[in-house]
């Protein structure tokens, strides 16, 4: 492996559409070819034609009503559902579920499955507008949440099926796993649309598929480029950040956004580039640096990794009294200091769920994986006044002790609190927060960062999802500067 890699991070050129580097490796340094394949299971086909076969109406979420489900013999055997969507017309997320009760009193074991495949049948003169998604949701007997894939349908992709309806085959793939699930729900999700009428689900099955992993052959060889110097850029003379003790290196780093931001020049990110990596079987420290020798200009982290979800301590750091917030700053620092851009996102867990869960040490324990859990009216419960304001600050607290270890470093850090909010598959979105909270939740935690935990090192983003940045407006007081990652 390369010695110095840290003096090696990539200001990258757009040139020809095209993101290159240092010369191509003589060797291809990976395999073509590769896919993901669970260990073959005999398939579990649900004739669902005379009964419901184990799986029946499990609730809605953002849904008028309660949809009729029932077995019917139409279409070689499938499962009714009769829906109304006319009064979510405005949802972008109204969901109707099934849930496949079997497997709560005798649990499936899915490490020899990797795909639930079935045929939706439905009536396109039923709707005027709007569309289909797809949520399939299981936990482990141990409540481990082990798939959470929700596919955008292409009902435009479906086909005749007789009598006005059309088919649309569905596959949901997901990643093995090593466990037996008594919990498993399948969502049919309107979206924004007004649908009225019945939806079919037949030749439902859980089987074994080769899914490609997403690697492709090389088409393109990397070339190096020269770096691109600070005279190349109209760089402002004056950066007008809102707090009035932020860091100088803040400053400059606000600056030479809005230079780049105004040039040619593209920077290239990655989440998670220097404590995740896919291809574990190559050397470089990087994913970044196996496919192009280099590193990342961008380096994208979330307090996912503070909570032990996205970093973990050895047994000797564990002995030795390390922290996570400590071992993801000292992996980050040095980066930064070579020239790398940080910005940290926040998966934040439901609060509270976070609540009611006993306490580690004093401190509440925030491991697990639940910003997709929108029970709790969180969004209303966190701000002052609120009773998960405090399980709120000390979250932020956290956070905060990882960043005043940059700001001691003299590293400035993009922070994106509540991110994609114009979807609504957080409690933080659309579907869960109006316009003005969103405001008043993002203005606390900015308020709370730099004025209570004094924090001047932060460059606070505004990150919805999708092409939204068209569209930003800001906080009154509080300027916020769009950047996609």
């Amino acid at each position: 492996m390369r010695k110095n890699w840290l003096k090696k991070i990539i200001p990258l050129t757009l040139s020809a559409g095209i993101m290159v580097g240092v010369p191509a490796f003589t060797q291809p340094v990976l395999p073509v070819g590769i896919a993901s394949v669970a260990e073959a299971a005999a398939p579990v086909q649900w004739n669902v034609g005379k009964d419901l076969a184990g799986w029946k109406f499990g609730g809605v979420w953002a849904y008028s009503g309660e949809p009729e489900v029932a077995a019917d013999s139409a279409f070689g055997g499938s499962i009714r559902v009769g829906t109304d969507f006319t009064n979510n017309v405005n949802d972008s997320w109204s969901e109707v579920k099934l849930e496949n009760g079997s497997v709560a009193e005798k649990p499936l074991a899915i490490n020899g499955y990797n795909t639930l495949s079935f045929n939706l049948y439905f009536n396109p003169a039923a709707m005027t507008q709007g569309g289909f998604k797809l949520k399939l949701y299981a936990k482990a007997t141990d409540e481990r949440e082990v798939i959470n894939a929700c596919p955008d349908l292409d009902i435009s992709q479906a086909k005749d099926a007789g009598n006005g309806m059309k088919c649309l085959p569905v596959q949901v793939n997901f990643a093995p796993a090593d466990a037996s699930v008594s919990y498993l729900c399948l969502s049919i999700v309107g979206s924004c649309t007004d649908y009225k009428g019945d939806l079919y689900v037949g030749q439902l099955k859980l089987s074994t598929e080769k899914v490609p992993d997403g690697y492709v052959d090389a088409k393109v060889a990397a070339k190096k480029q020269d770096k691109v110097q600070l005279g190349q850029l109209a760089l402002p003379g004056r950066a007008a950040l809102t707090d009035a003790k932020a860091t100088p290196e803040t400053a400059k780093l606000f600056a030479y956004l809005k230079g780049i931001a105004q040039s040619d020049k593209v920077l290239y990110g990655h989440q998670n580039e220097l404590h995740k990596k896919v291809a574990k079987n190559l050397p470089g420290a990087s994913d970044t640096e196996d496919m192009v020798g280099d590193h990342a200009a961008v380096m994208g982290l979330d307090s996912l990794a503070l909570t032990g979800n996205e970093l973990a301590l050895t047994d000797d750091e564990k002995a030795r009294g390390v922290t996570l917030s400590e071992k993801l700053a000292g992996i980050y620092i040095p980066a930064a200091k070579k020239g790398a851009i940080l910005t940290m996102s926040m998966h934040l867990p439901n609060f509270a769920e976070v609540a009611k869960r006993p306490k580690i040490n004093g401190k509440y324990d925030f491991s697990g994986y639940s910003p997709n859990n929108l029970e709790g009216s969180v969004v209303q419960r966190i701000l002052p006044g609120g009773d998960l304001n405090e399980v709120y600050r000390a979250y932020l607290d956290m956070v905060a002790e990882f960043d005043g270890k940059l700001q001691a470093a003299d590293v400035p850090l993009i922070f994106r609190p509540f991110h994609e909010n114009n979807g609504s598959w957080f409690w933080w979105g659309a579907s869960s927060c109006t316009p003005s909270e969103y405001k008043n939740i993002f203005r606390y935690t900015v308020e709370y960062l730099r004025d209570v935990k004094g924090l001047h090192n932060m460059l606070y983003a505004y990150s919805p999802g999708g092409l939204w940045w068209t569209r930003l407006t800001t906080c009154p007081g509080i300027r916020v500067m769009p950047l996609l990652m």
